[in-house]
């Protein structure tokens, strides 16, 4: 199809993303002791962050595909959907400073790690798709396919559970009986950092029952 009505699409779609990231290069970025908006909290700050972000990565992907699919090629076009894809990670950053945010207040667990997990490979996704756009043989899908698989891989002998353990007790102010329920609650591979504890300055209540 004639590739005019991609371009004018995707311009109202970049100018759109720009000024959003220009806004978070500002407000986020670069005015990083500011804290939190009025009158929101961690949790909500980095949730609506996390799914705004999923909606939008989906809705990007989505847009790139088809118009690669359905217009010609045009440098104006591709311009425009690398602009698109260029502030969606943007807009992924934002979300896992977000999300870092939230666990510098609250500490690491398995879901706050799998969601930083998530955004890094979403990250490399869209390296992917920013460089499809210019080689348009190049196997999306094969790429896709092959970053999840070895990211999954590296995840799961990572031993995240002691990568939780390791931040929680390093940066704990106290460690009270139920953080120390969650960690052995999550695997083994917490037990030997656990031992620990207690010839640290680190110590546990002197109510506690572990």
């Amino acid at each position: 199809a004639d590739p005019v009505a991609g371009i004018t699409f995707s311009g109202i779609v970049a100018a759109m993303y720009v000024i959003y990231s220009g806004i978070q290069i500002l407000f986020l970025f670069l005015r990083l002791d500011t804290g939190l908006p009025e009158g929101v909290t961690y949790s909500q700050y980095a949730h609506q962050g996390f799914w705004q972000l999923f909606a939008v990565s989906l809705i990007n992907f989505a847009a790139v595909l088809i118009c690669q699919s359905v217009f010609g090629e045009n440098r104006i076009l591709k311009v425009l959907l690398t602009v698109v894809s260029a502030c969606t990670c943007i807009m992924i950053v934002s979300a896992a400073y977000r999300m870092i945010l939230y666990v510098s207040e609250y500490y690491l667990t398995f879901l706050r790690v799998l969601v930083l997990w998530f955004l890094s490979v979403l990250m490399l996704i869209f390296f992917g798709v920013i460089y499809s756009i210019y080689r348009r043989e190049f196997g999306l899908f094969r790429y896709i396919t092959a970053v999840v698989s070895v990211c999954y891989i590296l995840f799961s002998f990572s031993r995240p559970d002691a990568l939780i353990a390791k931040y929680n007790i390093r940066h704990a102010r106290e460690i009270s009986e139920l953080d120390v329920y969650y960690l052995m609650y999550l695997s083994r591979d917490t037990a030997p950092l656990l031992a620990a504890v207690s010839y640290t300055h680190l110590t546990l209540p002197t109510n506690s029952r572990v």
